[in-house]
């Protein structure tokens, strides 16, 4: 998880934007490879503009 989450905040990962009436907040999900994570967009940037590492 965490290096997926690095390779997000490096713009490494590829993008797909959801549509589901189920997950109204979990809008995109971010792949690398073979993981996916499946998270809110704006939630994921926000998180990744103010973490520390």
């Amino acid at each position: 998880m965490r290096s997926q989450i690095q390779k997000m905040a490096k713009g490494e990962v590829e993008t797909e934007a959801m549509s589901s009436s189920f997950l109204k907040f979990e809008d995109t999900n971010f792949k690398h490879g073979t993981a996916t994570i499946t998270w809110n967009k704006e939630a994921a940037e926000k998180y990744l503009n103010n973490r520390k590492d």
